[in-house]
């Protein structure tokens, strides 16, 4: 990019910034493509140096102005709906069938919500639960089998150990649902 050109999309960024009103955040988001264009599949491309310098020289947050490249890049401008909000784009930008479900009239509330409903369901384990912490020590006793294969310790030890473990806490939560459920029925 050549000074000219840096210096006449700094000058626009900087009236934009300026302005503040919520119709300037795509043409921010595309003047960050234009500066710090997205790699391929969005991946990195090293441009978040220039970007850092641009949102310090139009005195936007970084944070703030990547978001609204993304936003920018997930809406190439042939594709926005201008009728709906900056916000709703921004809601659905992760959606691949996003253009066709767009709607000018939904809420931001709305849109999250349908969104959210799209997610797949998580499986219910967490980080806390028994089966993570039994598969994180299965892991590390893989590891250990695979860093020190000297002391002795074969790779159906490894597996026999990890099926102790997993017996091991399902022998624990039948039990702690046995005592939960006891302690439900009181005597008469």
């Amino acid at each position: 990019m050549t000074k000219q050109a840096w210096k006449t999309i700094v000058a626009r960024g900087r009236e934009l910034v300026s302005a503040d009103r919520g119709e300037t955040r795509f043409e921010l988001g595309d003047l960050a493509l234009e500066v710090a264009p997205m790699g391929e599949g969005h991946g990195r491309t090293g441009s978040m140096e220039t970007l850092s310098e641009y949102a310090e020289e139009i005195g936007i947050a970084i944070e703030t102005l990547d978001v609204y490249r993304k936003v920018s890049a997930a809406w190439p401008e042939v594709i926005r709906i201008t009728s709906a909000s900056w916000s709703l784009h921004q809601i659905f930008m992760g959606q691949p069938d996003r253009a066709e479900l767009i709607q000018a009239e939904w809420t931001a509330a709305t849109a999250r919500k349908l969104v959210q409903s799209r997610r797949p369901k998580k499986l219910g384990i967490r980080r806390d639960d028994k089966w993570w912490e039994a598969e994180k020590t299965a892991l590390q006793h893989l590891r250990k089998w695979n860093e020190s294969r000297l002391n002795g310790v074969s790779a159906a030890e490894a597996a026999r150990r990890l099926e102790l473990l997993r017996e091991k806490i399902e022998i624990e939560e039948r039990i702690a649902q046995e005592l939960e459920t006891r302690s439900y029925i009181r005597p008469l």
